[in-house]
């Protein structure tokens, strides 16, 4: 039996959830300075559940790879609640991001 990831959570009813922390530097771009980020996954099949949240995984660690590079820009705003395809200033996409 291979190890569950950190940042795969189970509830109480066996649906697995995506769960991250927001670095604290990256909170002021998220509504009401989220502390966390956290997604249900769809399943209750451990397997899938650790395909499915490598994938969230990914999109997030890009997008807070890019928000740091970007951090010094004033302007910049993200609202994850309405996000689809987010297009970062300096044009890098990350499609399908959907944090409310």
């Amino acid at each position: 039996m291979s190890c569950v990831p950190a940042y795969i959570t189970k509830n109480r009813h066996g649906t697995f959830y995506f769960r991250l922390i927001i670095p604290v530097r990256l909170r002021p771009y998220f509504p009401h300075h989220r502390r966390e980020l956290k997604r249900s996954l769809g399943t209750d099949s451990r397997r899938e559940a650790i395909q499915r949240a490598r994938a969230y995984r990914v999109k997030f660690d890009r997008l807070f790879g890019e928000l740091m590079k970007d951090k010094k820009d004033e302007d910049f705003q993200i609202d994850l609640i309405t996000v689809v395809d987010l297009k970062l200033p300096n044009g890098v996409t990350v499609g399908k991001i959907e944090a409310n």
